[in-house]
């Protein structure tokens, strides 16, 4: 499995090096689907919302995630409950008004790997379920909900 970050300079920074990655990946994700977990990917885009998703491989699937904060800072992407709980949940502190989300290393370390444990959510749901695969799948609200229990249930294990 390859670990890859996108190249990036500071005052950006991403909250885990390769191997605190593999080592979330050995605590998080059951053995049946970590062998089919073909790579993660750390990116840096700033203008969008989506944090991270799972792309689906044939048989095997990448995570690529896109959260890297800016001065121990990240944009508030949502005012919606559920997020702001997970955030709060991971230890950041969101300021609506300044549209922002404060981050110390845990914290983000929390996120990033509630993160990661919510994409492999996906493919234990699709185990689970009986579907196929992942490849091509909308997710439902209820499997959406499904993996954000998966990932928090990872959290308390940390």
């Amino acid at each position: 499995m390859k670990i890859e970050f996108d190249k990036i300079i500071s005052p950006y920074s991403y909250p885990f090096s390769a191997a605190e990655v593999k080592q979330v990946l050995a605590e998080c994700v059951p053995p049946d689907i970590l062998a089919t977990l073909s790579k993660v990917h750390f990116g840096c885009k700033q203008r969008t919302t989506q944090e991270a998703r799972i792309v689906g491989r044939g048989s095997s699937f990448e995570i690529r995630i896109n959260f890297c904060p800016k001065d121990g800072k990240t944009n508030l992407l949502s005012d919606k409950r559920e997020w702001r709980e997970i955030v709060e949940l991971c230890g950041g502190r969101a300021d609506s008004k300044a549209r922002t989300v404060m981050w110390t290393l845990l914290a983000a370390k929390k996120y990033a790997a509630f993160l990661i444990a919510h994409e492999v959510g996906h493919v234990a749901y699709a185990h689970r379920n009986g579907f196929g695969g992942i490849n091509g799948r909308k997710s439902s609200p209820s499997e959406e909900s499904w993996c954000d229990a998966f990932a928090r249930t990872f959290l308390q294990r940390l």
